[in-house]
């Protein structure tokens, strides 16, 4: 999900210039935690392995420790 902001920022003689240059940066921070946050979302999915289960690892290694194991048809959560 992609949020989308159009900004006007315009430079105003009453105000300091640095201000707009923070408005600008605080608003560009603001877009990436929102961007940050829509992109990582929980979703379900049911195992479908042929051995008739399937080891999670602690990390991105075959030689990594198991953490746990996912049987064929059970249930289970992942971040995308």
């Amino acid at each position: 999900m992609w949020w989308y902001v159009c900004l006007d920022v315009r430079v105003n003689d009453d105000k300091p210039k640095n201000m707009n240059k923070l408005t600008f940066v605080l608003a560009t921070l603001f877009l990436i935690a929102i961007n940050s946050y829509a992109q990582t979302s929980t979703e379900e999915g049911y195992m479908n392995d042929p051995d008739g289960y399937t080891n999670v690892r602690k990390e991105q290694s075959s030689s990594s420790e198991i953490i746990t194991t996912i049987k064929t048809g059970e249930l289970f959560q992942f971040q995308s």
